[in-house]
């Protein structure tokens, strides 16, 4: 039986950083989450990166990888900024209308991050038509606390912190991967 076929997308890179605090990129955090969860899903999974350096990759090129690797679920990892430093919390983007599945994936990415930081605001499931969420199979945008919120911001710098948010996707998406297809 084929491995389930999972992609992630650690977001921004090479000529965009995304947001920015200091010396911490989003870019920069989202290559080392994603690293990191290849780590942990790889035994069991295969794992196809959408870049794992600092690259700069299209979002176009990101779903046709997404595509040409024709995965089973695409999970695009990010860190959210705002103007006001007291936005805080994790949310996880679907596409408007989305079908069931990427609902599912979702929530199982939501409930992990729940689990580990309960005392963190849960921002929940929000809509949005961004392209990474478009791809033709279960696929979903997580954003990985606030930059721009000094208490978040601890998180994001912090090495322990950034492998629970790892974890927390890489037990999303398998969870999320047993429960769909019933393949380990």
């Amino acid at each position: 039986m084929a491995k389930v076929r999972i992609c992630l997308d650690p977001g921004h890179g090479g000529a965009d950083s995304g947001a920015v605090r200091g010396d911490l990129t989003e870019a920069s955090i989202t290559l080392d989450i994603a690293i990191r969860a290849r780590k942990l899903l790889v035994p069991k999974y295969t794992v196809i990166l959408t870049r794992d350096e600092d690259e700069t990759v299209s979002l176009g090129r990101r779903v046709r990888i997404a595509d040409e690797e024709d995965v089973d679920l695409f999970t695009s990892i990010h860190v959210n900024s705002a103007g006001s430093a007291s936005s805080s919390g994790y949310e996880v983007f679907v596409r408007m209308n989305p079908p069931a599945p990427s609902l599912l994936l979702a929530s199982a990415i939501l409930v992990q991050f729940s689990r580990r930081w309960p005392e963190k605001l849960n921002r929940g499931l929000k809509f949005a038509n961004y392209l990474v969420v478009r791809p033709r199979r279960p696929a979903c945008l997580v954003e990985c606390f606030f930059i721009s919120n000094p208490s978040d911001r601890n998180l994001l710098s912090s090495l322990s912190a950034k492998a629970e948010m790892a974890e927390a996707i890489a037990w999303g998406c398998g969870n999320f991967s047993r429960a769909s297809t019933g393949r380990p």
